[in-house]
């Protein structure tokens, strides 16, 4: 026996059982190491798809929720283009007789003024009648007066 396997064997007689025992040891604290890794494999997954679930569920909540406000403002724009609708057919009815309204007023307005007019007119030529009359009248008696006048020259003269 050489030295250094002599050494082993007195080395394995004195430590061999606390090296043994140690082994089994750390293989016992690997192997319950290994499982509580694979428990708490399980068990995160098993959370994680509990977390996935509910935010599943949450996300279906919200949609529901989302579709049903949805819903709520589709009816409301519905309701206010009918109503929409209805108040443009009113105002387009006031405007029609409004319209119709201010025609007619135009029209007597315009008949008003043509009879004002006319009357005026008439009111007029009869006065131009009138003075034309008078004229000639003077006119008449301007030329009596100038024959007058031209005879009483002619018998003083001549």
């Amino acid at each position: 026996m050489s030295d250094g396997g002599g050494m082993e064997q007195v080395r394995d007689l004195l430590f061999g059982a606390q090296v043994r025992q140690i082994e089994d040891r750390i293989a016992r604290q690997e192997e319950l190491l290994a499982a509580r890794i694979d428990s708490l494999a399980n068990e995160t997954h098993a959370r994680c798809d509990l977390f996935e679930a509910a935010l599943k569920e949450n996300a279906q909540a919200e949609a529901a929720k989302c579709d049903e406000t949805n819903e709520r403002i589709e009816e409301r724009i519905a309701r206010l283009r009918g109503e929409l609708d209805s108040s443009a057919k009113a105002l387009n009815a006031a405007l029609i007789k409004a319209e119709s309204g201010l025609n007619a007023l135009i029209a007597d307005s315009n008949e008003r003024l043509l009879g004002a007019i006319g009357d005026r007119h008439s009111e007029a030529l009869r006065t131009i009648e009138d003075l034309s009359a008078a004229l000639k009248a003077e006119l008449a008696s301007k030329k009596s007066l100038s024959k007058l006048f031209g005879d009483l020259a002619q018998n003083v003269g001549g």
